[in-house]
């Protein structure tokens, strides 16, 4: 997970997260809400589950290896990558909004309203 500026003079960017994983059972029966534009969370699960990063899938790969048999394949890896919101903010049009000054709660329900983007700054519910 990629969260905010590595060095000083970085440009601001999007929030990023990627993971690897083992998937020997992927080819038979497949994870089918790994797709791009699902919402994914990243939570803590020692102690009350909190949210350390959330974002939206952005690409999929799948590594078959070899050997496979019996619909087991011990080779194979499903790969994940992800992106922040502010990615989104990136690419949207403003619909001509000024934000005026206020709490940075009100701050994100107003643009909410106005953009209708999904900013994931709420409590995610389980």
């Amino acid at each position: 997970v990629n969260i905010g500026k590595r060095a000083q003079l970085d440009q601001v960017s999007a929030s990023t997260a990627s993971f690897e994983m083992r998937y020997p059972t992927g080819y038979a029966s497949p994870i089918t809400q790994l797709v791009a534009g699902s919402f994914i969370r990243i939570s803590n699960t020692t102690g009350t589950a909190n949210p350390i990063w959330y974002g939206k899938i952005t690409d999929v790969n799948a590594q078959y290896g070899i050997p496979y048999s019996g619909g087991v394949g011990p080779a194979d890896y499903l790969g994940v990558s992800c992106e922040g919101a502010f990615a989104d903010v990136g690419r949207m049009q403003g619909n001509a909004y000024s934000m005026a000054a206020s709490t940075i709660v009100n701050q994100f329900q107003n643009a909410n309203i106005q953009t209708g983007l999904n900013f994931g700054y709420l409590p995610m519910q389980d």
